[in-house]
């Protein structure tokens, strides 16, 4: 998963590294596989991504704030510019899914 860390992060989710932790990379990257941009978090109010987001974070025990985090630094993160079905979206969330499934 470097690539995914080194590359595709710091150009789509570049504060992705704040929330990463390496024991529950799973969860991470499912997370990231639906929301590969902050673009897509903040294009949302801030209840409806928490709602939509709820099951894909997992169980965690501070899920709430964890999410709400979330989306306040997707409302200042600068990512590339993309768009949901772009072509670039589909490539991290590829290789998302091959990190996932090994």
């Amino acid at each position: 998963m470097a690539p995914v860390l080194t590359h595709y992060l710091p150009l789509y989710v570049p504060k992705a590294d704040h929330f990463h932790r390496s024991s529950r990379s799973d969860g991470f990257f499912a997370f990231l596989e639906r929301y590969p941009s902050p673009y897509f978090i903040s294009a949302m109010s801030k209840d409806a991504y928490i709602a939509d987001a709820w099951d894909v974070v997992g169980r965690k025990v501070s899920k709430e704030r964890f999410l709400a985090d979330t989306y306040e630094i997707s409302k200042v993160s600068v990512g590339l510019p993309v768009g949901l079905d772009s072509d670039a979206i589909s490539m991290v969330r590829l290789v998302l899914g091959q990190g996932r499934s090994r």
